[in-house]
C-alpha cells in the first residue's frame, strides 16, 4: 500500500496457470505498464514445459503488454514465422503495442542488433559489439531495467536506450562462477 506499482515485468512464467493469473491481474490493473519477456527456453537450454501450450497461453498476455522483449528464438516460437520482420508484424497482428527484438541469438559474429518497434513501425535500432562467452540472465536483466525506467517515467525509446547501455556495461564486467560456464552479469 505504501509503494504504488507503476510497472510490472514478467519473465519465466513456466505454466499456463501462471500466465492466466498474470493476465487476470493485469486486466484488473490496466493502469500499470507491463514488460513481457516471453521466456520459453532457459538460457542453459532446458525446456520450461510444453512449449506449444505455453505459446498459446502467451497470446493472452501480448495485448496487455506495454512492450514485449523476445529474442529471435522466442519471436519465431511465438509466431511460427522464421523471417524476423514478418514475425514481428505478426506480434502486432496479435495485439502487441511495442516489440523490442533482441538479436543476441542471430549469427552475427562481431555485433548484436536490437530493433525497437512501436505500432508496427521501427522506431529505434541499436548495435553493440558481441562479447565473448555465454551469459545467464542478460535478457531478464534488460527487460527488468526497461521496466524500472518506465516506472520512473521514461518514454519507451529512452528506457530501452538506457537499458541497453547499462546491460552492455554489466556484461563487460560479468563474473564466471564456474570455469567454462555461463557468465553472470555484474548488476551491482
Amino acid at each position: 500500500g505504501d509503494l504504488p506499482i507503476k510497472c510490472v515485468k514478467s519473465g519465466m512464467l513456466g505454466t499456463t496457470d501462471n500466465i492466466a493469473a498474470l493476465a487476470e491481474f493485469l486486466r484488473a490493473h490496466d493502469d500499470y505498464q507491463y514488460v513481457l519477456d516471453p521466456v520459453l527456453v532457459a538460457n542453459s537450454g532446458g525446456s520450461l514445459g510444453d512449449q506449444a501450450t505455453l505459446v498459446k497461453a502467451f497470446v493472452e498476455l501480448i495485448p496487455l503488454a506495454t512492450v514485449i522483449t523476445p529474442n529471435t528464438v522466442e519471436l519465431r516460437a511465438l509466431t511460427g514465422i522464421d523471417d524476423i520482420e514478418r514475425a514481428t508484424q505478426k506480434l502486432f497482428e496479435m495485439g502487441a503495442k511495442a516489440v523490442l527484438v533482441k538479436g543476441g541469438h542471430e549469427d552475427t559474429p562481431d555485433h548484436i542488433r536490437n530493433v525497437l518497434y512501436a505500432d508496427g513501425k521501427m522506431i529505434a535500432e541499436s548495435h553493440c559489439p558481441r562479447l565473448d562467452g555465454q551469459y545467464h540472465g542478460s535478457g531478464c536483466s534488460l527487460a527488468s531495467f526497461i521496466a524500472g525506467r518506465l516506472a520512473l517515467g521514461d518514454s519507451l525509446k529512452t528506457a530501452v536506450q538506457h537499458a541497453e547501455t547499462w546491460l552492455f556495461g554489466v556484461l563487460k564486467n560479468a563474473e564466471s562462477p564456474v570455469v567454462n560456464g555461463q557468465k553472470i552479469p555484474k548488476r551491482f
